[in-house]
């Protein structure tokens, strides 16, 4: 069977308020030495937050409309028609051909 997972999602942005950019700033510097002022990340940077909506999972499975049995059982069916067919056509023939005989 074949999984598919679909997640929906939404996306959310909006500016860095001063106080969080003032946080962010001191991390920065803390963390990875950079300089870089409250003012430049107020600029040039937004604040993206992603979220998955829901998410569900489909299960594809391909199982087949048609089996075996089923087969060899119209095969038997539709063989057993014409036979059928065939034994009555004899029957008839022989009929006709009778009837023409005697007149």
């Amino acid at each position: 069977a074949l999984l598919k997972t679909l997640l929906r999602d939404s996306v959310s942005s909006t500016k860095i308020s001063t106080r969080y950019a003032k946080i962010l700033v001191k991390e920065v510097r803390n963390k990875k030495g950079l300089a870089m002022s409250a003012e430049y990340l107020l600029r040039n940077h937004v604040l993206m937050e992603f979220y998955l909506a829901d998410s569900f999972t489909e299960i594809i499975s391909n199982v087949p409309a048609y089996k075996l049995w089923h087969l060899l059982s119209d095969i038997g069916g539709v063989m057993g028609l014409f036979l059928g067919a065939s034994i009555f056509s004899f029957f008839a023939f022989l009929q006709g051909y009778s009837s023409q005989d005697l007149s």
